[in-house]
């Protein structure tokens, strides 16, 4: 089980990576703008699960600087260029971060 939570983690790492260069190379700000902000999520994911259960406020802490920080990257992306792909992509982050908020109680009784 370990193993596919990696590969998974490792696979939307090297999909970012590999949009950064793309807009980068291809001078694409919203290409860019994605591949950056799934790249910090993911790690700030993949630190997020590597912390011990008996730390629930830095899990948190960190979930929460995960969210805050790739809106702030896709915030940055919608400024600079104006995209209503971007403004879209935002608004539907906030409201699954919210419904996901709200239903946290009922997801966490059926966790093993």
């Amino acid at each position: 089980m370990e193993d596919s939570i990696s590969f998974t983690y490792l696979f939307w790492i090297v999909l970012g990576l590999f949009m950064i260069f793309e807009g980068l190379s291809s001078s694409d700000t919203i290409t860019l703008t994605l591949g950056s902000a799934l790249c910090f999520t993911t790690t700030m994911l993949i630190m997020s699960s590597t912390i011990a259960i008996d730390k629930p406020k830095l899990k948190t802490i960190l979930n929460i600087l995960s969210i805050i920080g790739s809106l702030a990257i896709l915030m940055y992306g919608y400024i600079v260029t104006g995209s209503i792909f971007l403004e879209f992509l935002i608004m539907m982050a906030i409201a699954f971060s919210v419904i996901l908020y709200m239903l946290r109680g009922k997801l966490m009784k059926y966790k093993h």
